[in-house]
């Protein structure tokens, strides 16, 4: 779940355009390389509605520490 997690992170955050496009540049930002299809297989098992309230809240908190320094 870690790792699903850090994918959807950084697909969110360098705006990658698929599975298989963000899977290919993984290893560049540090992630464990996989395979495109497991990686959507196991992405398809979390409800996505609690990915985004966990970004939303990661976002709002980045934003906080940026605007008070």
């Amino acid at each position: 779940m870690y790792h699903l997690l850090q994918y959807w992170y950084a697909a969110t955050s360098e705006e990658w355009s698929s599975y298989r496009f963000g899977v290919n540049l993984a290893s560049c930002i540090g992630l464990p390389e996989v395979h495109y299809s497991s990686f959507s297989s196991k992405a398809a098992d979390v409800p996505f509605t609690a990915f985004k309230a966990l970004f939303i809240c990661l976002s709002a908190n980045a934003i906080g520490k940026r605007g008070g320094s």
